[in-house]
């Protein structure tokens, strides 16, 4: 999602391009992630559609009017309300929303919703690494909450959803066992004497 060749990325560089539109965004999507096994192109139901396969499942985007919805834009009747306000701070209100919506639409001062979400999930990451939080996963035992009644394959599809099975395998394949060394020391310094 993230990065120049992300979804994110290129929606901003289609804001910010004095041509671009939503239908430019979704070829480009396609021109670039084509080959992204993730990435989803079959026949769709329009010309705007596209998929991305997430941990979750398949989850569908209609881009028609995404450009235009993430060049943040005031409401024409707001800012002609401000232009007519009576009240110095609205007045001023009007002027800045004029200096920004005159400025050209690649100038670097333009964000859009998009890069003003990225910013601030960037900033709320950096809080959490600062952090040393510990998370609860709450896992449901069967889907009509039944007392006592436990469906393996509802909890299996939430640990999967939840990306827990995939963390297990990788650490199983990385680091089977993970014993201080002093121990293993102990317990296996008996081995190399039979080895010599």
């Amino acid at each position: 999602f993230d990065g120049s060749s992300g979804m994110i990325g290129i929606i901003s560089e289609e804001c910010l391009r004095p041509k671009g539109d939503s239908l430019n965004f979704v070829q480009r999507m396609k021109q670039m992630h084509s080959e992204n096994s993730r990435f989803i192109n079959k026949k769709l139901g329009g010309q705007y559609q596209f998929g991305v396969q997430h941990f979750a499942g398949p989850v569908m985007y209609d881009a028609d009017h995404f450009v235009e919805r993430n060049t943040d834009h005031l409401p024409t009747t707001l800012v002609s309300t401000l232009s007519k306000a009576s009240n110095e701070i609205l007045k001023g209100a009007h002027t800045l929303v004029l200096k920004e919506k005159n400025a050209p639409r690649g100038s670097q001062q333009k964000k859009t919703v998009l890069d003003k979400f990225r910013m601030e999930l960037r900033d709320l990451i950096s809080s959490i690494e600062e952090t040393e939080t510990r998370y609860i996963r709450c896992i449901k035992p069967n889907e009509p909450l039944i007392p006592e009644k436990v469906d393996h394959n509802t909890i299996l599809r939430q640990l999967k959803c939840a990306g827990l099975v995939t963390a297990i395998d990788l650490s199983r394949e990385s680091f089977p066992s993970k014993i201080p060394f002093e121990l293993a020391d102990e317990r296996f310094t008996c081995l190399l004497d039979l080895t010599s």
